[in-house]
């Protein structure tokens, strides 16, 4: 969504919590209206110890580790001036539920999406589909559901956004001082985040970097609103 989407002053309410990681380490908690309500069962670790449940769906594992060591590079490099975002992502706190329903958007060749509960606006509300002539239902390539679950598509590609979501506790649209972090990374790219001795870098200086829009049929982004 893009600030249009949004009060100002709801962004300004986001509330951040935190909930026991299962090493009783704090894990965040972002508490927003949830728009899914898929059942999360821990049935596959990553080898980085990231919880994911597949929903029986094909996903790479190792992606997945991909983009989350690359979404720990960009937020741990230190930009000119400033400070870094934060030293490491907290791997045993992340969720990650691949939505069972997913599907290929009729309207944008390539990109994956998933039912999502956009009722409540009115641009969703009131549309009426017709794929043949490019107007689509309103659905969704990420969300964040129960305040720490990542739901995303096989594919992954909002994953890095989703996460941004529920490490640092903000909504969308997300402030610009997260980016270019939270869009563009993804399974193709999330190595280019890494030099090839290991050392991170900012993808600032990365040829690697390449940000794409991502996410629901409005405005083209993820979703995430504070409490209704």
């Amino acid at each position: 969504m893009n600030a249009r989407t949004y009060w100002a002053a709801l962004v300004l309410s986001a509330a951040l919590a935190l909930s026991c990681g299962p090493d009783g380490d704090q894990c965040p908690v972002i508490y927003g209206s949830n728009i899914t309500s898929y059942r999360f069962s821990t049935e596959t670790e990553t080898a980085g110890g990231v919880e994911i449940d597949t929903s029986g769906q094909e996903v790479d594992l190792a992606a997945v580790d991909c983009i989350v060591d690359a979404l720990e590079a960009c937020y741990a490099a230190k930009p000119a001036g400033g400070k870094a975002h934060l030293d490491n992502l907290p791997r045993g706190c992340l969720r990650i539920k691949v939505a069972p329903d997913w599907h290929w958007n009729e309207c944008r060749a390539g990109h994956q999406i998933f039912p999502c509960d956009l009722s409540y606006y009115e641009t969703c509300r009131d549309r009426k589909p017709d794929p043949a002539n490019g107007v689509c239902a309103c659905a969704c390539a990420g969300v964040v559901q129960d305040g720490n679950i990542a739901v995303v598509t096989p594919d992954l590609a909002a994953l890095s956004h989703e996460l941004t979501h529920v490490v640092f506790g903000v909504y969308d649209p997300i402030p610009d001082e997260f980016k270019p972090c939270v869009d563009g990374i993804r399974a193709s790219n999330c190595a280019g985040f890494m030099t090839s001795s290991g050392v991170k870098q900012s993808p600032l200086t990365s040829s690697e970097f390449i940000p794409a829009p991502i996410g629901t049929e409005i405005e083209g982004c993820t979703t995430l609103l504070p409490p209704r």
